[in-house]
Parts: C-alpha cells; structure tokens; sequence
C-alpha cells in the first residue's frame, strides 16, 4: 500500500509531498520513500486529489469477509496524511469536502495524544499528536532499520539526496535537522506515526461516480 505523507509550513507556505511504500516483512512495517518534492501550499488540493486517483499508486487487494460474505478484489487507494497545523487543516478540509478521505495530523503542546472524530464514515479524523512524538516514532523506525529509500530515485532528486544520509545506518533521523530537512522528514513522519499507532480499519462507500473502494 502506498501513503502520500504532507507537510504544510504556514511560515513559508509550502507543501512538501513524500510518496511511502508500505510492505509487511516478517509481521511488521517496512517503509520504502519513493519519491519527494515540494510546491506552493495552495496547489495542494489539486495535487493530492491527482495523486489520490494515480493507477500506479492503486494497489488491487482481496478481501476478505468474518462472516461468510464472498470476497471482494477492491481498490487500495494511497492513504493521505497531512501533517501540520493550521495549513493542514484548510487542505484537509477541502479535500474532504470533495469525497476524498484523508488522515490529519496536527502538531500541539504537551505530550497527549487526542482524536477528533470523522464528521462521516471514511472520511478520516484529525489527531492532534506533539512534535516530539513524531520524532520518536520516526527514530525508532529508523534504527529497526524498516525505513528506507528508493535508490532510483535517490539518483535524480536532490531532495531525496539530501534525505539518504539521514535516514541511513540506523542513527536517529531526528538530530541536528535544519528546517528544510525537518519540513521533508515531518511528511514523512506524519504517515509513519499513523500507520504505526492508529489500528487499521476497512471501510467501503459508494458514491454516483465510484464503484466500492477500499480506504
């Protein structure tokens, strides 16, 4: 399955994008960066909703059901996480007032970790989650050695170029970062923490213009 982890700097606006490759080795997470690249905050909309619809990032997967339906061959659509604050929250609004589900993670004070509900079934909710765990979480992902990089495409882009030494030899990613680094590492993060902490859920809806997805 494929995350499209964002962050959005309201000091800059700027949204920075990072395509994960999640596989399971061995009964836990692994994460592959595919690809990262930046543009002005207020294309975001536009450009997760492409990003949500790519063929090549639509995983085919069969599920199935506990309680003896048939099984249904469903659409995997890459999962959208937004991490950030107030930026975040206007992308995530307006996506979602599109159809299209997405996952935010807002950063705040303190050390708690708290979930506002999704306003309707699938469409995702907003966790509010500190900095420091984010970090955290990455760190210990990293030093399990179940995050990496697509080494393709380590060769043309410079971003991920500048991302490669950080996130290899299993070292926290975490230290010493200057702010582009740690705009390019929280879209990163934002998608890491949730699929490590939230519980995976299956869910279908319909709509006039879509067949059943999976979400």
């Amino acid at each position: 399955m494929f995350f499209i982890g964002t962050h959005i700097d309201p000091s800059t606006q700027t949204a920075v994008f990072a395509v994960i490759r999640k596989t399971l080795k061995n009964v836990r997470n692994h994460y592959q960066v595919v690809d990262v690249w930046q543009a002005p905050a207020g294309h975001a909309p536009r450009i997760l909703a492409a990003m949500y619809r790519r063929p090549d990032l639509v995983v085919k997967k069969r599920v199935f059901s506990q309680d003896r339906r048939p099984k249904k061959d469903v659409s995997a659509h890459p999962k959208i996480v937004v991490c950030g604050s107030d930026g975040a929250c206007a992308v995530e609004t307006e996506l979602r007032s599109k159809g299209l589900p997405v996952e935010s993670v807002l950063l705040c004070r303190g050390d708690a970790v708290s979930c506002d509900g999704a306003t309707r079934a699938g469409a995702g909710a907003d966790y509010h989650v500190p900095e420091t765990l984010l970090w955290k979480t990455l760190s210990a992902v990293a030093q399990e050695t179940r995050l990496g990089m697509e080494a393709a495409g380590a060769v043309s882009n410079p971003q991920m170029q500048a991302l490669a030494p950080i996130l290899a030899g299993g070292e926290n990613p975490c230290a010493n970062l200057n702010e582009d680094s740690r705009c390019l590492l929280l879209a990163i993060a934002g998608a890491v923490w949730f699929r490590e902490t939230i519980r995976y859920t299956q869910a279908y809806r319909t709509s006039a213009t879509s067949k059943r997805r999976f979400i």
